[in-house]
């Protein structure tokens, strides 16, 4: 009785099955769209205090930093019929 060998995996395939266990597979189709949409990233100093109360309100939504201050850039737009 012979013993079948499993087949050679690529070792970028392995590396991205080990960093997505337990995530669903990116498709790849998503990784051309990236040029598409960029997005800015930056730095912004605000006040201890504000930074508290903020922290206060968005630990109560259970979302993170980055949603949350999304989340109300969108809403002030909105508000003033920029968006």
């Amino acid at each position: 009785m012979a013993i079948k060998k499993a087949p050679l995996v690529p070792q970028s395939d392995l590396i991205d099955k080990v960093i997505n266990a337990g995530s669903p597979p990116v498709a790849r189709e998503q990784d051309d769209n990236k040029e598409d949409k960029k997005e800015i990233k930056f730095v912004m100093t605000i006040p201890e205090e504000i930074a508290d109360k903020i922290e206060e309100v968005r630990s109560r939504s259970r979302s993170s930093r980055r949603s949350w201050f999304l989340l109300a850039a969108i809403e002030k737009l909105k508000k003033d019929g920029d968006l």
